[in-house]
């Protein structure tokens, strides 16, 4: 898992509307991998980030303290 700090930090660089890759471990344990970009309001909310995820056009959600990688694409 990335340390929650560089999560943060890399969430801010990449900022809003951008797409990029993550991959994190799901709360029932799954490995998971999307590739998504995050609203205005989204790295501002605790240790759920929001996202739209590209392929599907749905919202989702991931936890910073999950996450495994993070890609700017």
């Amino acid at each position: 898992m990335i340390d929650i700090d560089k999560v943060r930090s890399t969430l801010a660089q990449i900022g809003p509307m951008k797409h990029f890759r993550v991959r994190f471990k799901k709360v029932n344990g799954e490995d998971r991998e999307m590739v998504c970009m995050m609203d205005f309001d989204s790295g501002k909310r605790g240790v759920s980030v929001p996202v739209m995820e590209i392929a599907s056009g749905q919202w989702k959600a991931f936890r910073i303290d999950r996450v495994e990688t993070l890609e700017v694409l």
